[in-house]
């Protein structure tokens, strides 16, 4: 059970302790579910934040030090697992903005083969060879831009940018 010792080496990581150190690892091994040894051996830094989050509590609340312990110790959990919360979430927005980007990607290259097969053969006049050249043209500055932009280019006026190509 998290937050009591339950082995002889919980017991002995709790022992090599002090007092209020005793009572943080215990707090903070409830609130995260790990051993209450594991806690004392390997979250030594953990520890000495709540101790110092709850001395400063005491001072400005006018408690003990070891009755702010607890509440810090799931604060700073409840802090910790949101961060990796939104964390997960950006990873997977990214990763979910990066599939949809490439299937973007992949249907435009097939229209694009669609074009060059359907242009085969056909005896295109002056001006449709001219108004194509122009789209072509459009297609390849807004092809850069896409580059630029997954490259990661900051330094240009994306909305000036598009309107030129318009």
């Amino acid at each position: 059970m998290p937050g009591a010792a339950q082995t002889p080496s919980d017991f002995r990581a709790l022992g090599q302790l002090s007092e209020q150190k005793q009572q943080a690892a215990k707090a903070v091994s409830r609130v995260t579910g790990k051993s209450v040894g594991t806690v004392a051996r390997s979250k030594g830094e953990e520890v000495g934040a709540v101790i110092a989050v709850a001395q400063e509590r005491a001072e400005r609340r006018g408690t003990t030090v070891e009755s702010e312990i607890e509440e810090v110790a799931e604060r700073r959990e409840k802090a910790r697992k949101t961060a990796s919360k939104l964390k997960d979430e950006h990873k997977e927005r990214h990763t979910a903005k990066y599939i949809q980007m490439e299937g973007d990607l992949g249907v435009a290259m097939q229209r694009i083969r669609k074009v060059l097969n359907d242009a085969e053969g056909v005896k295109f006049s002056a001006e449709e060879r001219e108004l194509l050249t122009e789209a072509l043209a459009k297609l390849r500055a807004l092809l850069n831009l896409v580059d630029l932009r997954i490259s990661g280019s900051t330094d240009i006026d994306w909305d000036a940018e598009l309107e030129r190509i318009s």
